[in-house]
């Protein structure tokens, strides 16, 4: 035996000594916390880091207002984002989530609550590998890296805050519970779900499917009605009646058609145009996107996959503006799925020995391989966006707190989008918009009396423009403040005869 022989058989023979130590009651208890918290930390950290730095946009600022009001017992309604906070996806999870926020510093808060929604995922993982994959523990922990690095993860955890973020924990432990019996908590785990986001019924719906296929018909089929009677009555009830018979995502899906109904028949009469879209590069690319830091491995166990393809088609047929994140919040009820095939998958790859599937590890280290370059690659907190400088201060940062600091706490205000979230806890606060608002300065002042502008999200203007937008809001009755550095506040000061 060659030396280099030996020494892989002494790595080896190592290796399967500390796993076999490694599995045992205890690890089962302790490392799947203890993962989840080092996440914790890890995207908490990320997340307030962007805060810190006035990098936040209008997603954050909508819910940090619909916290406020609903802590102050005032209905959520129209928003910063000119809609009903009900009216886009349902999400009466977030009103218990408005009650307790009002302790606590509203933008912080949900910030930290997302990174723990996300963080939990780890756990209910764990179990899938462990228990229903028979995974020894190289291999859960395997999964459990490839999960804190998951692109979609860091992604949707650096694009403000998102209820969405529940879905990965809530879609893994329903999955885990429901496969195992245990239905309580599976019915726990669902109502999560169905609370986030109203179009997540289709997922719950697949999940249905799934527990059915797996021997659980009577829950299976519970499972399903649950999901799709919450469904219509979110559709047809909650968002109708919030957004007064308007359905927001109608626009999403014009090119089939332009009414609920018409664009679902408009998807049913146009197959090739469909499939034009589904095989399109943008499709592709986001299908690489979520299946090659898993080394494609959820390909080999498509049973556990294909119930949240109908959910991804809908987003995929989506004709959705991207904001300044995408829509990473469209990709966490896969990851749910993604995952637990993925255990599955390498449980077939594997050979059982003794109780459990031993997996090769050259196996395990490509995907730890793959894992970390896909996460350089396509994360938002990728090594080269420097996430460890996020937490310093420029110029401007400064110059925002000082705005802050003298506004009232009655102000109704109209702002850019980095100083929106830092300034949605009152009854009115609006987006300004810097190119359809140009040349409209009574659409930037209605219903308000401060302006916020950072002329760094004004790319377009120039020192010109500025001026005249000073002017016209002078002829309207704002004054401007001393400025300080690109950030510039107006004040009403003067009543204008109309």
């Amino acid at each position: 035996m060659s030396r280099r022989q030996s020494l892989r058989r002494n790595f080896e023979m190592w290796s399967l000594r500390f796993q076999a130590r490694l599995d045992s009651p205890w690890s089962d208890r302790v490392l799947p916390w203890l993962i989840s918290g080092v996440c914790f930390v890890l995207l908490a950290s990320l997340s307030l880091a962007q805060y810190r730095s006035f990098d936040n946009g209008l997603e954050l600022a909508r819910h940090v207002q619909a916290a406020w009001k609903i802590g102050q017992g005032i209905d959520p309604g129209v928003g910063v984002d000119g809609q009903h906070f009900l009216a886009r996806q349902a999400a009466v999870g977030f009103i218990p989530i408005g009650w307790l926020a009002r302790f606590f510093p509203i933008g912080p808060a949900l910030l930290i609550l997302q990174a723990a929604f996300l963080s939990l995922g780890v756990v209910p993982l764990w179990r899938v590998a462990r228990n229903l994959a028979n995974l020894r523990v190289g291999a859960t922990l395997t999964l459990a890296f490839a999960y804190v690095l998951f692109p979609a993860i860091h992604n949707v955890n650096l694009a403000d805050f998102h209820l969405e973020s529940l879905a990965p924990a809530a879609l893994l432990g329903a999955i885990y519970n429901g496969i195992i019996g245990r239905w309580w908590r599976l019915g726990i785990f669902v109502a999560c779900v169905l609370a986030a986001r109203a179009d997540l019924s289709l997922a719950v719906m697949g999940l249905g499917v799934l527990l059915a296929v797996e021997g659980h018909r009577k829950a299976g089929a519970l499972t399903i009605l649950a999901a799709a009677g919450w469904l219509v009555v979110a559709f047809a009830v909650v968002q109708a009646t919030a957004g007064d018979g308007v359905y927001p995502h109608v626009d999403a899906f014009a090119r089939w058609g332009d009414t609920p109904w018409g664009s679902l028949w408009g998807l049913i009469t146009s197959p090739v145009d469909v499939l034009e879209v589904l095989l399109g590069r943008e499709s592709f690319n986001r299908i690489v996107f979520l299946l090659a830091p898993l080394l494609f491995l959820p390909m080999v166990a498509p049973r556990y996959l294909l119930p949240v393809v109908p959910l991804e088609t809908l987003y995929l047929l989506s004709d959705i503006p991207p904001d300044e994140f995408g829509h990473p919040e469209q990709d966490m009820a896969i990851t749910a799925f993604l995952f637990v095939a993925a255990a599955f998958a390498l449980s077939r790859a594997g050979r059982i020995r003794g109780k459990r599937t031993l997996i090769d590890s050259r196996v395990l280290g490509a995907i730890v391989l793959t894992a970390a370059v896909f996460f350089v690659r396509d994360a938002i907190s990728s090594p080269y966006n420097r996430p460890w400088s996020w937490h310093s201060r420029d110029a401007s940062d400064l110059a925002i707190i000082s705005a802050l600091d003298d506004l009232p706490d009655d102000a109704l205000v109209r702002a850019s989008p980095s100083v929106l979230s830092h300034t949605a806890e009152r009854l009115r606060v609006f987006e300004l918009d810097t190119t359809d608002n140009l040349i409209r300065p009574e659409v930037v002042t209605a219903g308000v009396n401060v302006v916020i502008l950072d002329f760094n999200e004004a790319p377009e203007w120039t020192l010109e423009t500025l001026l005249r937008f000073t002017e016209q809001l002078d002829r309207l009755g704002f004054d401007r403040l001393q400025p300080s550095g690109d950030i510039f506040v107006f004040e009403r000061t003067r009543e204008i005869a109309s």
